[in-house]
Parts: C-alpha cells; structure tokens; sequence
C-alpha cells in the first residue's frame, strides 16, 4: 500500500500501517470511553436539508466505506485497524453498524480511521491511531469509538490519510494526528494526541484534511493551505512547504473546497472548480496531464454544488443532482463503465437525483435522495458494500441502506 506508506517520511510508520503487524493486540487495550446521551442542538444547514432522508452521509476512505442514516453509523470494508468500529478487526462485505452512536449528523473517514460528529458537537473516532488520529490522548487504535478529549462544540469533520480535523462553532479549527509536515497547521511539527488550534484562522467556513495537508474556506471566501506541498497542492504558485495557513492565489468567492493526494480543487459560487496540483492522471480536469502550482479551471463544469476527492480523482455533484468524475479510473472509480483514465469530465453512470458524494482513494459513493446509497470502483475488501469482494466500474447499490 504505497499510499499509506507517503502518510509520514519515516518508512517505519508507512510499514507498520501497510501491514497492519501492530493493530489486534492494541486493540485490546483501546480503553474506549461509554458513549452517553446529552440533549439535541440545532442542525447545520446541510443537515436541515437532508433531514428525512433514510441516509443522509457517506463517506470513502482508502479501502472502508461509512455512511449515516437515521442518525446512527454504519460502516464496511477493510477492517484490519478497527475501522468499521463495530468491535472487531473482521472486514465485511456489507454495512455493519458502529454500536453505541445515535443523533449522528456527519461522518468522516481517512486512510485507517473514521470519525462521527453527533448532534451535540461531541467527535467520536476508531481504527488506526499510531499518529493520535483519533485524538483521545493515546496512541492506541480502538476498534470501538473514543471520544476526542479537549474539543468543544465541533459543526463540522474531516479526515484525511493521518490526521483529523474540526471546524468549531464560533469559526475556529482543530486538528490532531499525525504533523510531520505540519499539516495540523500550529506550526509544531509534532504528531498530536490531542486537538490543536489551526493558527492564523478564526472564521473558518469549512476545513478539509488531505495527504499530509490541509486546506479551508475562510469567512471571506478565500481558500487557505497548509502542510506539504508536493506539485503545488498548496496553491500558492510554490512547492514550499507551509507549517502555517498560506492564502491559495487567484481565488475567491468559494464555496467548497477538497483535498486529494496530491492536489486540491475548489468551487466558485458560480458552480466553476478549479483544482492545482498534480495533474498525472487528469485530476485537475483541465483537459491535460500538466502538474499546476497554481489554480486551473475545470473544463466543461459550470453548474456544481459540491465536490469529492481523496486520491487522484475528483468529482462534482451537480444543480441536475448528477454526478461527474475526472481523472484516475484504474478501478473504474470514475462510474462511466471503463477503467481508462482521464483529463476530461465524464457523467457517472445510472445516478441521478444524488443528494450527497464522497471519493476515497479507488471508488466513489453517493446518497441518493431515496436515501439509498451506491458506491463504484474498487471493491476488493468491500469497500462498495454490495457483498462483493471485486471492482465494479458502474454504481452498486450498497445492501440494506436506505430500505
């Protein structure tokens, strides 16, 4: 799993993390805390418009799949970290339910963990924790959910490959987890057991976590990276590294913004994406294979609502809720039925009124607004939730979500 292995410069980590040596014994001792009732606040916006739909969430992480309905989480795939958080490091298939989450409003999934925010504001994370990922204070993967020490009333969550990130009511970010190229963003350099704030940003709009950086919306509009900078992900026309939030040059107005692997893309209140960074396998969507430091418009794409990347792919949920995908389709992660690659964007096939999409690091997922849910692409540890342990390159119905 060479992805995973990019997750920090020490080969040790990738090693470890490739080949899963360390998890079922420490899994044992995770010391996960009970997860009790506290009163209902008031939803987000996004959360009001997708309230009494079946599903409301899902999201993909490298190789497991976790979605939201009705409140509770339900999670499949690989789980040889404890992923899935159902207690057991037994991949599957077909969703199983995390126990013990109710009154779940988002989800987030990175390379080896998940996290759950409830209505509450409390965080909740399990699976691989070798950087503090889970942000419980320990360093322990945990096949049952922890709850994130030292956080306040998060309104939104991301994961990326190593570490985790909150955008708090009142506007401020927190991340934790893995930090050797500084993409908590606090300037430390140090992996993080424990959420630290996001300097130099207090009215954050929305924050996304990627591989080994770090992007956000700020209050004005205006897009923010930091962390590594491999081909200019951060897009601020450098490959410089930045221990703190650097302002994404040419761009205003957002909406939406993603991180991938290698590269990022944002969205313009006008439904234009922009994406920089590498660009070898078409996933800056500008009709090229060129790598950008700099922001580059999707061709083609001038309706979007919102978008969804992890690896070297990237695709958009449009204003006619359907789907488009560009770049890497080895796996068929794209939807269109092929596995060729492209710069170009192609319609992801037999989806329509889609009210939700997630992209994880070979296949895609989408929330119907049946609240059914269908994921494509790879699908060799279960990740589509089909039953099927096999790539398929069109959307699969996920079993049992959505009645």
């Amino acid at each position: 799993m060479p992805q995973l292995r990019r997750l920090a410069r020490a080969g040790l980590w990738g090693l470890m993390a490739g080949l899963g040596l360390w998890a079922g014994a420490a899994l044992a001792q995770s010391g996960a805390e009970a997860i009790t009732a506290a009163p209902e606040v008031q939803p987000d916006a996004a959360t009001r418009f997708l309230k009494g739909s079946p599903a409301t969430r899902v999201a993909a992480g490298y190789d497991h799949s976790c979605a939201v309905e009705l409140g509770r989480v339900w999670c499949w795939g690989a789980n040889g970290d404890g992923q899935l958080g159902n207690g057991t490091t037994t991949p599957s298939a077909v969703p199983v339910e995390v126990p013990g989450l109710t009154r779940v409003t988002d989800i987030a999934v990175g390379a080896y963990h998940s996290c759950a925010l409830r209505a509450t504001g409390e965080v909740f994370c399990w699976g691989f924790n070798l950087a503090g990922q889970l942000g419980n204070g320990s360093f322990t993967a945990s096949a049952s959910p922890v709850q994130v020490r030292r956080l306040g009333e998060a309104m939104q969550i991301t994961a990326g490959w190593g570490h985790t990130c909150a955008r708090m009511r009142g506007g401020g970010a927190y991340c934790w987890g893995l930090n050797e190229d500084d993409q908590l963003g606090d300037a430390s350099g140090r992996n993080q057991p424990f959420p630290v704030r996001v300097k130099r940003l207090n009215d954050v709009m929305k924050i996304v976590a990627g591989n080994r950086h770090s992007c956000a919306i700020s209050a004005s509009r205006e897009a923010w990276c930091w962390g590594a900078n491999e081909y200019g992900k951060l897009g601020d026309g450098t490959t410089t590294w930045r221990a703190l939030p650097k302002r994404v040059k040419r761009l205003a107005r957002l909406t939406d913004i993603v991180a991938g692997t290698y590269h990022s893309c944002a969205l313009r209140e006008d439904g234009y994406v922009f994406c920089w960074g590498r660009n070898n396998r078409g996933q800056l969507g500008d009709r090229t294979v060129t790598n950008s430091p700099f922001r580059t418009r999707v061709n083609g794409l001038n309706d979007a609502l919102s978008l969804a990347t992890t690896g070297a792919h990237t695709c958009a949920l449009t204003q006619r809720q359907i789907v488009f995908c560009w770049g890497a389709n080895e796996s068929g992660q794209l939807g269109d039925g092929s596995t060729a690659s492209t710069p170009f964007r192609v319609r992801t096939e037999r989806l329509r009124e889609v009210i939700h999409l997630s992209v994880g690091q070979g296949h895609s997922c989408a929330v119907r607004h049946s609240g059914r849910v269908f994921c494509w692409g790879e699908g060799r540890t279960g990740q589509l939730g089909n039953g099927e342990f096999r790539q398929r390159p069109r959307p699969q119905r996920v079993t049992g979500l959505g009645g």
